[in-house]
């Protein structure tokens, strides 16, 4: 079975469909995480850095299915009206962050982008003037999210338990670190 690196969602900013698609004129694009590069969990170095903001928090608007492999990372599966809401972190990143997150995911290689859309955004500082301008011009209604794409889908993955949020306390039970995979056998 194919092994998937991890679960991230990505918002351009632009104001039409002409425009571009995954830069904002500031360098900005908004990426939304919901797997080992949350807050807390094992590959959110990526994100503790300089180029990269937390801005809030929001779910999927479509539901899809989550699951978890061998070493208990999170995927998404392109099937949408199947699964949960996916919950997640909103981050504000440049070009060179992004980059890195596509590298991770082996973008397009493995995980192709789609665009979906969230909901129940909920922006650190809540509705404050502060927290509106934080995200001034990043136009969150036309995200992109990484998914494994349907002809890739196995039944042996449909068959597994749909995740809605991937769990702090599972991660930290069950996650396999990369350097320790090749001795890991279920």
């Amino acid at each position: 079975r194919s092994l998937a690196l991890l679960c991230v969602i990505v918002f351009p900013t632009f104001a039409m469909e002409a425009a571009s698609a995954s830069t904002m004129d500031n360098g900005e694009n908004v990426v939304m995480v919901y797997g080992t590069l949350k807050r807390g969990f094992h590959n959110h170095r990526l994100l503790d850095r300089d180029g990269a903001r937390f801005l809030g928090t929001a779910s999927t608007k479509e539901k899809y299915p989550m699951i978890t492999d061998n070493w208990y990372i999170p995927y998404v599966l392109n099937l949408p009206d199947q699964g949960h809401h996916i919950k997640g972190e909103l981050f504000a990143v440049n070009d060179e962050v992004f980059a890195d997150l596509d590298k991770l995911e082996n973008h397009p290689g493995w995980y192709r982008r789609e665009k979906t859309q969230i909901k129940d955004l909920s922006l650190t500082g809540g509705e404050s003037s502060e927290a509106k301008k934080a995200v001034g011009g990043l136009d969150l209604a036309a995200p992109w999210m990484y998914m494994i794409p349907p002809e890739r889908v196995t039944s042996q993955q449909l068959s597994q338990p749909f995740i809605e949020c991937y769990m702090p306390q599972d991660h930290a039970e069950k996650y396999v670190p990369r350097a320790q995979r090749e001795n890991f056998h279920t």
